[in-house]
């Protein structure tokens, strides 16, 4: 077995922007979130944004990972089958901690042109998102 000085390697918990993300609580229009800077010895940062991205609470999906939140809308619909949910939109924000207010801020949304392509009845939803070398990956999975 041979023994490698890995020390200069990068560690799982190194992110990007200097933090690593706890979402603590998770509510429609508010969430507790905990940044713990992985370079510093300082206690980590409670933030607890607001969201007032409008919609109604049963049309919206909120997916958290990584300072950031994918909200995923749709609508209920009948069809033979009974009621089930059609994709209006899909957006992206991101958690700010550098200004006072630590808010979601909006970054973008999935051109509806893609929406369109997509989009196709579905019972329930959920996802999952990742960071990772400046590239935000967003995985809604439907059934």
């Amino acid at each position: 077995m041979e023994i490698v000085d890995n020390s200069y390697m990068p560690r799982v918990d190194e992110r990007e922007d200097g933090y690593i993300f706890l979402n603590a609580i998770n509510g429609p229009n508010e969430s507790v979130v905990v940044a713990i800077g992985s370079e510093s010895r300082n206690a980590p940062l409670i933030a607890r944004p607001r969201f007032n991205g409008g919609g109604s609470i049963n049309e919206r999906l909120h997916v958290y990972g990584d300072g950031h939140m994918m909200i995923i809308r749709s609508k209920g619909v009948e069809n033979e089958n009974g009621t089930v949910r059609m994709l209006k939109g899909i957006e992206i924000w991101g958690l700010n901690l550098r200004k006072n207010s630590r808010a979601w801020e909006y970054i973008s949304k999935v051109p509806s042109e893609l929406i369109r392509k997509i989009n196709k009845p579905y019972g329930v939803m959920m996802g999952c998102l990742e960071k990772g070398d400046g590239i935000i990956k967003m995985f809604p999975i439907a059934k």
